[in-house]
């Protein structure tokens, strides 16, 4: 999740004012969350929940189910949490860029750093107090941090783009690994803001080291076959996985492919079928539903 939030702090742009922000966020972030909110977790869910048919967190059906992201941290297409928590933490990294353009230049990147780390203060002491602000707000709190170092990095760092350093990066992988491993402790869950005995700061060196990790790898791949396509529309990806692995999953074990193929062979093989389904399932939300996944309606893809 850290990593997740790092990149999209890489793309942040305050645009033309706070409300003008608000509205292409609400475009962009919100208007998809709401579409499969409402089409996988309310209608689809309680359809299948209806013919019997077994579903995550079916515990939760029924009218619940449509104010279910206010009051609670599960419901059945869980994924969806992540773009109404990163709508928030839009929307407060932009209050706090709008607070940091009234000090002087060289002091911005100071104050957007010191205001992002009292965001994630406030969203660490709402988890060791056993709060819950509800609709995902404490754990966009937590996350701010990480948008933080993207946005910085972005704009003030040569790390995106080809330089001295990139002969360095396979051991800069493995260094930022390690530092990862060491900081391991506890169990995390930005989803319910959950940190349970995990020390703040081991959150925030380790989730920033596996970031860069990732970073480091990638950049020494280079641009990869579907990976690169399957990322740009990540949206599609995020919120309709779970119900296709789920719907696998079910086909694997009606047919026996579980039992021949053993545990590992039929993950895998669930994985490989999920992600190559959306060469047909992103061209499909492109041509025909382009504002569920914040696409202009003349976009194709290529």
């Amino acid at each position: 999740m850290p990593l997740y939030f790092f990149l999209s702090g890489l793309f942040f742009k305050p645009y033309g004012g706070f409300f003008d922000f608000v509205r292409r966020k609400s475009i962009k972030l919100l208007l998809p969350f709401l579409f499969f909110y409402l089409t996988t977790t309310v209608i689809l869910s309680n359809l299948l929940v209806a013919v019997g048919y077994e579903t995550r967190n079916a515990e939760g059906a029924g009218w619940s189910t449509l104010w279910a992201f206010i009051t609670r941290d599960t419901y059945s297409n869980g994924p969806t949490w992540f773009l109404l928590c990163l709508f928030w933490v839009n929307v407060l990294f932009c209050l706090i860029s709008l607070v940091a353009e009234r000090v002087a230049e060289r002091w911005r990147i100071a104050l957007t750093g010191l205001l992002s780390a009292a965001c994630g203060a406030c969203g660490w002491l709402i988890d060791l107090f056993g709060g819950n602000i509800g609709m995902f707000f404490d754990s966009a709190l937590t996350a701010v941090p990480f948008f933080w170092a993207g946005y910085v990095v972005r704009r003030h760092t040569s790390l995106l783009v080809a330089n001295r350093t990139d002969r360095f990066l396979v051991p800069m992988a493995l260094v930022a690994g390690i530092i990862t491993y060491l900081c391991r402790e506890g169990s995390i869950s930005f989803m319910t803001n959950g940190f349970f005995g995990h020390n703040p700061l081991l959150l925030y060196v380790g989730g920033l080291s596996g970031t860069l990790m990732t970073i480091f790898v990638a950049k020494r791949l280079g641009r990869l076959p579907f990976l690169s396509h399957w990322g740009r529309y990540s949206i599609v990806v995020l919120c309709t996985h779970i119900m296709i692995v789920q719907l696998l999953v079910r086909i694997w074990e009606c047919t026996g492919l579980t039992a021949l193929l053993g545990a590992w062979c039929s993950v895998a093989t669930i994985l490989v079928v999920t992600m190559f389904s959306y060469e047909l399932i992103i061209p499909f939300f492109v041509k025909y539903l382009p504002w569920a996944i914040a696409q202009p309606p003349t976009h194709r893809a290529k």
